[in-house]
């Protein structure tokens, strides 16, 4: 029976974590996890070469992805057709502005939040699914960048 009630809040945190969604943490085994170093001055060619190859592995990844400090926090999580080409983005933006003005709120966020950091990451079926897992993720968790850049103000839509 669905309680009656225009807060849905409660239900999206009994099943993310009855389907082990939470807790978003590297010892979760519904996630895979690893390591990544964002920076915040442009790395050499050979460091932008290791991280590409430290991430090969979600190459043609659909899903979801978050990104933790060192702490367990939540900093930001999304959602992409292909992860490898959505983190690889990510960073870039820490280092680099790419000139657009829709991608200042990224480079501005992940510019303040560099070093090591922990990419939870875990393949989902659909553009739709993931869309799902994302709005219920944020609604429960909430990360610096949707306290920063609140989702009401965003345009919600297909995975990029």
């Amino acid at each position: 029976m669905i309680p009656d009630s225009s807060d849905l809040n409660p239900l999206f945190n009994e099943f993310l974590k009855e389907h082990k969604f939470l807790p978003l943490e590297a010892k979760n085994s519904c996630w895979h996890a690893m390591k990544v170093v964002h920076h915040k001055k442009e790395p050499s060619k050979n460091d932008i070469k290791l991280y590409r190859q430290s991430i090969v592995k979600l190459q043609k990844v659909r899903g979801v992805y978050a990104y933790l400090t060192n702490d367990n926090q939540l900093l930001y999580f999304g959602k992409s057709s292909n992860v490898y080409n959505r983190v690889f983005s990510h960073y870039k933006e820490s280092y680099k502005q790419n000139g657009r003005e829709r991608a200042a709120a990224w480079y501005n966020f992940f510019h303040r939040n560099t070093g090591a950091l922990t990419l939870l990451w875990r393949s989902v079926a659909s553009d739709r699914q993931c869309i799902a897992l994302e709005e219920m993720i944020e609604d429960v968790v909430q990360s610096a960048f949707d306290k920063k850049y609140p989702r009401r103000r965003r345009t919600l839509g297909t995975t990029s």
